[in-house]
Formats: C-alpha cells, sequence, structure tokens
C-alpha cells in the first residue's frame, strides 16, 4: 500500500498551479493535475489530464480515474481559475456566464466529487484559491470578483457540512502574483494602483508563499482548522 499523499491540483500547465504540481511531486506527493492544454511537466509520480472545468464529464471523469487507481483522494487543491478586466455595464452575459462556469461551478463540482472519495475514509484536505479582490471590492473585474466571492462561501459551507467526516475545507488568496494571467487583464496602471492603495505589504506574492500557506492547511495535525480564509499580502 502506497502512503505517499494523493494530490489532486487543478491547472497545472502553468502559473502557480504549474509550480505547485512541481513542488508537490518533488515532496513525495502522488501529484494528478489537470489543465485544458497539455503538460510538459515529466515525473515518475505525475499524471496530467487535459480537462476544461466547464465540462462536467470532463472532472468526473478524473476522479474516476483517481478512485480506481488509488482509492483514496487525501488532497484537492482547486488552482485553476480565470481573470477578466471587464467594469460592471460593460459586462457581456457570455464572459460573465464563462468566469463563473470555471472559478465557481468547476470549483463546486470538484468539491463535491472530491468528498465523495474522501467521505469513504474519513479524511480530507481540500484548498480553494479566491482572491483579495473580493475584500478590497477591485473594481473593472465584476465576473472574476464575484467568482471569487462565491468561492468562499463553497468554502464555507463545504467546511460546515463535511466536518463531520473529518474532511477540511478553506481557501487561499494568493494577492498579486507575477503570472501570465496576470498581465492579460491587469494594466501597469492598475496594478500600481492596486499595490498602493489595497495591500499594507507592497511586494508581489510568489508561489512559494502560496506554498506555504497550503501546506498549513494540508497538515494532518490541521485537523480542526476548517472554514477558513486566508488573504496574503495583507489587504487593508
Amino acid at each position: 500500500m502506497n502512503n505517499n499523499p494523493i494530490t489532486f491540483i487543478t491547472g497545472t500547465s502553468r502559473g502557480i498551479g504549474r509550480y505547485l504540481a512541481e513542488y508537490y511531486a518533488d515532496n513525495n506527493h502522488i501529484v494528478i493535475g489537470c489543465s485544458r492544454g497539455s503538460s510538459d511537466l515529466e515525473r515518475e509520480n505525475y499524471t496530467h489530464f487535459q480537462a476544461d472545468l466547464k465540462n462536467e464529464k470532463d472532472i468526473t471523469a478524473i476522479f474516476k480515474h483517481i478512485k480506481k487507481t488509488y482509492g483514496r483522494l487525501d488532497n484537492l487543491v482547486n488552482n485553476a481559475g480565470v481573470g477578466v478586466s471587464s467594469p460592471a455595464l460593460l459586462t457581456i452575459t457570455s464572459v460573465f456566464e464563462d468566469v463563473m462556469a470555471i472559478n465557481a461551478t468547476g470549483t463546486f463540482i470538484c468539491i463535491r466529487e472530491a468528498a465523495k472519495i474522501m467521505m469513504k475514509n474519513n479524511y480530507g484536505r481540500i484548498v480553494n484559491f479566491t482572491s483579495g479582490g473580493v475584500v478590497f471590492n477591485l473594481d473593472g473585474a465584476l465576473p472574476y470578483t464575484v467568482s471569487k466571492a462565491a468561492v468562499e462561501m463553497l468554502t464555507k459551507s463545504f467546511a460546515n457540512e463535511l466536518a463531520p467526516y473529518k474532511i477540511t475545507v478553506n481557501a487561499v488568496a494568493p494577492g498579486v502574483t507575477n503570472t501570465e494571467m496576470l498581465s492579460h487583464y491587469m494594466s501597469q496602471e492598475k496594478y500600481d494602483e492596486l499595490m498602493t492603495r489595497n495591500y499594507m505589504i507592497k511586494e508581489e506574492s510568489t508561489p512559494h508563499d502560496l506554498a506555504n500557506a497550503i501546506n498549513f492547511f494540508l497538515q494532518k495535525e490541521s485537523n480542526r482548522v476548517t472554514g477558513q480564509i486566508v488573504y496574503l499580502c495583507g489587504p487593508k
């Protein structure tokens, strides 16, 4: 029987997700990752699936593989997400729905399916990704902030329902992290304003900062920590 942690991370083809997949694989986790595109990450203990979080069949197929192959799932990290720069009055319905489908609905399905496996073993750790934008009401990014507010409610609701099964559900907010996604929806002017106005710590978060916070939630010793949200970089 393999006692290494079984860890599923979404959005592992690039950015933070890629870092986390490498980090946990290098720390003896058996890592399952997914993204809409392919991945060139090669580790003996890493398996990659091409999957669209907007497609429920794609997601459930991964969990069926995990259950059949390993018989358990110890950790779920819901990293995958999209950011869109879109003022409220200019946001078209299809954009709003697309962001909600990936960031909120995709997270919901992953938690639900992970919980089904975890409940059988009376153990699990789930970490979701939210955003400091929820706290300081980031303007010009309505679909993104609404979807991440939904993730926070998913975190609290699932934490409450899964507590009897010794499954914890928490969330981290990365703060401003220099990734490809950030450059797609935030101008330099907006970035400077965000750092100056909204954060006590005027530095970007790093993937290692995130791994440090996630590690705390994943520890077996964190069995009484659930329904919590940690905002990195100290939002005002």
